[in-house]
């Protein structure tokens, strides 16, 4: 995760989820593909325990805080 993120943000550190945009500038037309996101089930593993959840319920909460930001990307990009 550690390499990830230097090579794609320029951020020495390992966080939970890492991103890379698909972005490609001067293509006229939406991109079907994002990008792609890397989760560290070994980093949401122990932030489970640190907040006294599940691995489960911390993936789940997770997953939704990335659904509600490419939902609201989507929404500035396209509306």
């Amino acid at each position: 995760m550690r390499k990830h993120n230097k090579e794609w943000r320029d951020e020495d550190r390992a966080p939970s989820v890492v991103s890379k945009s698909k972005h490609v500038p001067g293509l006229k037309i939406p991109n079907v593909v994002l990008g792609d996101i890397l989760i560290s089930v070994e980093m949401v593993a122990r932030q489970a325990e640190q907040r006294g959840h599940t691995l489960l319920d911390e993936m789940c909460l997770l997953m939704v805080g990335l659904l509600v930001l490419i939902f609201l990307l989507l929404y500035v990009t396209f509306c």
